[in-house]
């Protein structure tokens, strides 16, 4: 999920990737539940992740397959605005949640330091439903 508050920040999470042995800079963003819908599972992950919750509108940009050759999932990709703090959150272990103006967050995908992929791939389709 793009998660922008009501000032145009937006919100990422920080934390260790054991594989790449450093902190990461990420879009907040997980698994589905067992029958959850995968609007409701980007609005949980980002409330558990970040200490925001979805106050705005919740747009659905598109679902990508994120390795076709070895992969079966799908990557649901939503924006969403107007997010806003969640009163009395805890943060999970791991993880510090960010808030970046959109330049600050551009010249960081710009610079590497934001460098998932997948993550990348979401901020592509936003810019491209013209949300970015």
């Amino acid at each position: 999920m793009l998660p922008e508050t009501r000032n145009g920040e937006i919100v990422l999470v920080e934390q260790f990737r054991p594989c790449l042995e450093t902190r990461t800079l990420e879009l907040p963003g997980g698994l589905l539940e067992p029958g959850e819908e995968p609007a409701a599972s980007v609005a949980r992950e980002l409330e558990e992740e970040t200490g925001y919750r979805v106050g705005g509108e919740l747009t659905f940009l598109g679902k990508l397959y994120p390795d076709t050759g070895r992969l079966e999932n799908r990557l649901w990709c939503f924006h969403a605005t107007g997010v806003e703090p969640v009163p009395d959150w805890r943060p999970e272990p791991g993880m510090t949640p960010h808030l970046m103006t959109k330049a600050e967050f551009k010249a960081a995908i710009m610079s590497g330091r934001f460098a998932a992929a997948l993550h990348v791939a979401i901020v592509g389709l936003a810019a491209l439903h013209n949300r970015f």
